[in-house]
């Protein structure tokens, strides 16, 4: 019985040996992630993630489409990175103002507003320009060499009265 238990423990260590690496996989660039929660008409929670460096700003903006643009229903709120990638926000919409149904999440980084710190800046370039470039697909660029990067997640559920 005993030679079994040990013939069964090394069947067991040659898989696991042999098993594929799930190790983390780091991004080949700087991303922001986020999901609308929560949604009530005066408010929604926003939780998300990011490999930016610990203390960067992120801002956040409830907004919806009109036109050929968007217009913002709530001010720009800033939240910080935390130590381990994730930020969480509750946002309110700008006063009289209700988050209706099928709105955007708006959360983006940008350098250059707020102004973020020093190291910070250093690890992402001051004017964005370690952010992956326009081959990162979150990457936007504005007058010149000036990047961001910016993400969207639709809010649903919010009530409509």
């Amino acid at each position: 019985m005993l030679m079994r238990s040990i013939a069964v423990a090394a069947v067991i260590a040659a898989l696991v040996s042999t098993a594929p690496d799930v190790s983390r996989r780091s991004a080949p660039t700087f991303y922001v992630a986020v999901q609308a929660e929560r949604c009530e008409s005066n408010s929604v929670q926003a939780n998300g993630v990011s490999n930016l460096p610990e203390g960067a700003f992120i801002t956040v903006v409830v907004t919806e489409f009109e036109g050929d643009g968007w217009r913002n229903i709530s001010d720009e709120n800033r939240v910080q990175v935390g130590s381990d990638g994730f930020f969480h926000i509750t946002v309110q919409p700008r006063s009289g103002q209700r988050i209706p149904t099928s709105s955007l999440l708006r959360a983006y980084f940008a350098p250059y507003s707020p102004k973020q710190s020093s190291e910070v800046l250093r690890i992402t370039g001051d004017k964005g320009q370690r952010l992956g470039g326009l081959s990162n697909p979150q990457v936007f660029q504005v007058s010149g060499p000036n990047y961001g990067i910016e993400t969207l997640a639709r809010i649903t559920g919010c009530p409509s009265a």
